[in-house]
Formats: C-alpha cells, sequence, structure tokens
C-alpha cells in the first residue's frame, strides 16, 4: 500500500469480487472509459440513504455511546463532495483509463472516528481502539487498502484533501 492503478487486483471477498468482474468488462468492451476507483466516502448523505462511517459514528456519539474501533486496518477516506470535484475534473480532462481517488490522509478507523468527534465536538474517550479480531463476523478485508492518487494529481488539477480538512467542511455544511 498505497495501491496504484497498476497494483495487481486480488480482491478477498465477494463485494470486491464482483468489482473486479465489472471492471473487466469494461475493459473487454473495447469502447473509450474511464474506471473510478473510488474509497470508502463520507458527507452528508441525501434523505433516505443509508449512513456512512462519518454520520454512523456521529449519531453513535450524540446518543453517548462507548465505540469499538479498528486501529489495525487503514484507508484513505473521501470526502463525497471533494470526489465528484475530481470526477468532473477527470471528465473534462479527456483522460481514458483506471483512476483511483482517495483522501490525502491515511487512518484507520479508530484514528479517523476519534477525529471526527474532536472536529465535530465529542469527547474521543469515548472512543476504545480494538484489534480487527474483536469483529470476527467481518468480512476479510486487507488490513491496507490505501490508494495512491498520484495518477488523478498528475492528469488533473484535483489535489485530495485531509481527513480533517474534509470533516471540517462536512461540519460547515451541517443541514
Amino acid at each position: 500500500a498505497p495501491y496504484s492503478e497498476l497494483s495487481k487486483p486480488s480482491p478477498l471477498n465477494v463485494y470486491g469480487k464482483s468489482k473486479l468482474v465489472a471492471e473487466k468488462l469494461v475493459r473487454t468492451a473495447n469502447i473509450p472509459s474511464i474506471i473510478i476507483r473510488l474509497i470508502t466516502m463520507y458527507g452528508w448523505p441525501p434523505e433516505g440513504a443509508r449512513q456512512n462511517p462519518v454520520t454512523w459514528a456521529l449519531a453513535k456519539m450524540k446518543n453517548g455511546s462507548q465505540l469499538q474501533m479498528v486501529n489495525d486496518r487503514f484507508l484513505n477516506p473521501l470526502y463525497a463532495p471533494s470526489a465528484a470535484e475530481a470526477i468532473w475534473k477527470l471528465i473534462g480532462s479527456g483522460k481514458k483509463g483506471i483512476y483511483h481517488i482517495a483522501g490525502k490522509t491515511r487512518a484507520s478507523r479508530y484514528d479517523w472516528t476519534a477525529l471526527i468527534a474532536r472536529v465535530f465536538g465529542f469527547n474521543p474517550n469515548s472512543i476504545h481502539p480494538v484489534a480487527s479480531s474483536f469483529f470476527p463476523t467481518l468480512a476479510d478485508r486487507p488490513i491496507d487498502t490505501s490508494y495512491s492518487t498520484k495518477k488523478i494529481q498528475r492528469d488533473t488539477d484535483w489535489k485530495p484533501l485531509s481527513l480533517r480538512s474534509g470533516l471540517t467542511r462536512m461540519k460547515k455544511a451541517q443541514p
């Protein structure tokens, strides 16, 4: 890690395998295309949409829950409006191929949730680090699914946001 667009995919679960099959179908269709790989996103969901890791954590913290969050798996979360900006820039560039879009900050779910607490004014002491083995029924996941965004940064003028910047923007956009 971080994974680049040239890294050999080796999905560990059904979700990842189905995404790889879809990519292969697009590539073999032999038409000009962009395959966009988005890392886990967060932001305010539209009415009726499911929660994302940030809105889930905020709801739990608002209720005073103690949270056990994994500290041994890593990703670079992506603020949804930043993803939209990146996609528009990529489309406008006329480029084709595979592109990774992700945030700038690599973090564990524990680090991410503790930062959510600080940015949104909750007590980070309600968040407790645990190993992924604490949740034995979770789907098998790689230790680090962070994406490299060097290619999209090189081919467009998009810059990934830090996790703190994305969360701060989300807080300011609170409905």
